[in-house]
């Protein structure tokens, strides 16, 4: 009895680290949508304030930066673009 007890704790021992690596990824794929959702505010709000000749299309653009949650990650930066008429 007491070697099985000892192997599930072993195996529970194990399996932490799989957990914790996919808490870091849910984690991080959190701060992209996050970084995106920024981006696409700051388009809409530069978006309002864009001025041009009347009726033509003006582009929009914005970046947000995006926080590392693992370590050994590239920088990452999210783009965002739309396309405005003018009034």
């Amino acid at each position: 009895m007491r070697g099985r007890r000892g192997q599930a704790a072993l195996e529970v021992l194990a399996a932490v680290p799989a957990v914790v690596l996919a808490a870091l990824l849910a984690w991080q794929l959190v701060a992209v949508l996050a970084a995106g959702i920024r981006a696409q505010e700051r388009v809409r709000e530069e978006g309002l304030r864009a001025t041009g000749p009347p009726g033509r299309t003006l582009t929009v653009r914005a970046e947000a930066g995006v926080p590392r949650m693992l370590p050994g990650l590239p920088a990452m930066r999210v783009r965002a673009e739309a396309g405005v008429r003018a009034p």
